[in-house]
């Protein structure tokens, strides 16, 4: 699986000891008594792991881009990065956290500026170019990679 937009082997382990998941920077292990419990806590492991770095990132931008932003929620969204709302309320996708961290800093970025430009025009794009020069090569890692971006 990606892991922060690396490649990072997987390995289930069956065993009658603790569950658990852990990482020691190379592999994901994934330690559970069934193949099912096993991609449960895989996905739990991940949606927890992700949360910190995604609020960070959001906390910094949105102070470099002089937003407020009234809270964030970091969700399983099915067919959306992000989104926010009128009540400045940003979701972020989890599965951000497995693409590289300037992918998931770009998708930030371009929901806060939503919080100041509602749509996706020149000025909105000048915007995002303003505070991200790269957003265009990160734009095109999501589409041929977006799909990658799942727990196994």
């Amino acid at each position: 699986m990606l892991l922060q937009g690396k490649d990072v082997p997987v390995s289930f382990v069956l065993d009658g000891g603790a569950a658990g998941v852990s990482f020691d920077g190379r592999k994901v292990t994934v330690r559970t008594g069934g193949a099912r419990g096993g991609r449960r806590l895989l996905y739990a492991w991940v949606r927890r792991k992700a949360s910190l770095p995604l609020k960070q990132s959001l906390w910094r931008q949105s102070r470099a881009l002089g937003v407020t932003v009234r809270s964030v929620q970091v969700r399983d969204q099915r067919s959306r990065w992000g989104s926010c709302s009128g009540g400045r309320t940003v979701s972020l996708n989890f599965r951000l956290f497995m693409a590289p961290g300037e992918v998931m800093d770009y998708v930030v970025l371009h929901e806060l500026v939503h919080l100041t430009v509602p749509n996706h025009s020149r000025a909105f794009w000048s915007k995002v170019e303003e505070h991200c020069p790269r957003y265009r090569e990160h734009r095109l890692w999501l589409r041929k990679n977006g799909h990658r971006l799942k727990v196994p």
